[in-house]
């Protein structure tokens, strides 16, 4: 089991049995703390077979300037999915870059292959992110 994730006040996921011949990924997208609860019982669920990748998030002097005061979401729901990671499935959480996955996967790309989330821009990113985790594994070709 694969879940990608885009963290942040809305945190966008995606989720695919990548054992199965025929990927086809699930995504949504919830406020970070209904996204945890959620992730929590899935990482106990499917333990040692659940690989859980994230979106680097890279604090900057803007990001500083442009993040609410105290709220700092998208830091918080990594370090969150690493604990459940490391507890559940005994190995650390992968980080990819975002710019790697928009520059490859566009929402044309994702409209295709029918796994465009209408109305949930991060439930795409994280499906993009899923698409290159997928891919890096040869279960996927990129083609455009």
């Amino acid at each position: 089991m694969l879940l990608t994730v885009d963290p942040g006040g809305t945190t966008g996921f995606a989720w695919v049995n990548d054992a199965e011949d025929e990927l086809v990924p699930i995504a949504e997208q919830l406020p970070p703390q209904q996204f945890l609860v959620w992730a929590d019982m899935l990482a106990d669920l499917w333990g040692e077979d659940l690989t859980i990748v994230v979106e680097r998030f890279t604090i900057t002097n803007r990001t500083l300037k442009v993040t609410r005061a105290g709220s700092y979401d998208a830091i918080e729901v990594i370090g969150t999915l690493r604990y459940f990671s490391k507890r559940s499935c005994h190995r650390d959480i992968e980080l990819q870059q975002p710019a790697d996955v928009m520059r490859l996967f566009t929402d044309d790309w994702l409209r295709a292959r029918g796994w465009f989330a209408r109305g949930m821009p991060h439930a795409n990113d994280a499906l993009r992110h899923c698409a290159y985790r997928l891919a890096k594994a040869g279960r996927i070709r990129v083609t455009t």
